[in-house]
C-alpha cells in the first residue's frame, strides 16, 4: 500500500513538473517564425483571445480587439512584404512569467524593430517602429 502511494506521489511531480515546462502557447519560437515569414496569422494565434492588444505600426496606434489587431497586423505585412526577421533579444519582464522579445524586421520598404510584450499566456502588445522613427 505504501509503495502504491509513493508510486502515485511521484507520478503526480512527474506530471506537475512536465505541465510546468511544456511548452506554453506563447512559444516565442512560434511567434519569431510568424514575423520571419510575414504571417499575421501565426502571430495572432498567441493574441489574448478575450481581451484586447496594444498596437503600435506605421499609421496605427491604439487597442485593437484580436481580430482587429490580426487584420491590421496582415495589411501591415501586405504593405511590408517580409525579407527577414533577426531576433535580437528575449527577456524576463519584471512581472513572473511574463516575457519580452526585441527583434529587427527587413521588408522592401523600410527596417523595423519589433517589440512584443507577452503576458504568461499570450501577447498583449505588439510594437512595429520603422528604424529612425521618433517614439
Amino acid at each position: 500500500m505504501r509503495q502504491v502511494i509513493t508510486t502515485g506521489i511521484i507520478g503526480l511531480l512527474f506530471a506537475g513538473l512536465a505541465i510546468l515546462f511544456w511548452p506554453k502557447p506563447n512559444d516565442l519560437e512560434a511567434v519569431v517564425k510568424g514575423w520571419d515569414k510575414g504571417e499575421a496569422v501565426s502571430i495572432a494565434e498567441h493574441f489574448t483571445p478575450t481581451k484586447e492588444v496594444r498596437l503600435f505600426l506605421p499609421n496605427v496606434d491604439g487597442v485593437f480587439t484580436t481580430t482587429q489587431a490580426e487584420a491590421k497586423l496582415a495589411a501591415f505585412f501586405e504593405n511590408n512584404p517580409v525579407q527577414g526577421f533577426k531576433l535580437l533579444h528575449i527577456g524576463d519582464a519584471i512581472k513572473a512569467g511574463d516575457s519580452y522579445l526585441i527583434g529587427l524586421l527587413v521588408t522592401d520598404n523600410n527596417a523595423f524593430r519589433v517589440f512584443m510584450y507577452l503576458n504568461e499566456k499570450n501577447v498583449t502588445h505588439v510594437e512595429a517602429r520603422a528604424i529612425g522613427e521618433s517614439v
